[in-house]
């Protein structure tokens, strides 16, 4: 993340986190990242692939090849709670995600 926005949010790099997408109504959580502050634009993050891959709907696709649009995903950055391995279970059970 940009240090700016690091500062704005209220997080520390080595600050655990959560990060959620709400496309479609949805919500979809990829639990447990790290903050870095590193030299990007403000309001972007970077994040590895296929890790973050949960927060990408199927419905969010680029018009002109059907592809997962998974360059561009609005996410919501929470401070990690232990709890949210409960919600990621649930989230399976409803068939949102798929195991690997």
């Amino acid at each position: 993340m940009n240090q700016k926005d690091i500062d704005k949010a209220g997080f520390k790099a080595g600050d655990k986190v959560d990060l959620y997408n709400y496309d479609d109504g949805i919500e979809r959580v990829a639990p447990l990242f790290l903050i870095v502050s590193y030299a990007i634009p403000e309001k972007n993050t970077v994040t590895y692939f296929p890790e973050t891959n949960v927060l990408v709907s199927v419905n969010n696709v680029v018009k002109e090849s059907n592809m997962p649009a998974s360059k561009y995903v609005k996410i919501k950055i929470k401070r990690h709670d232990p709890e949210v391995y409960k919600k990621v279970d649930e989230m399976l059970y409803r068939g949102a995600l798929q195991r690997p």
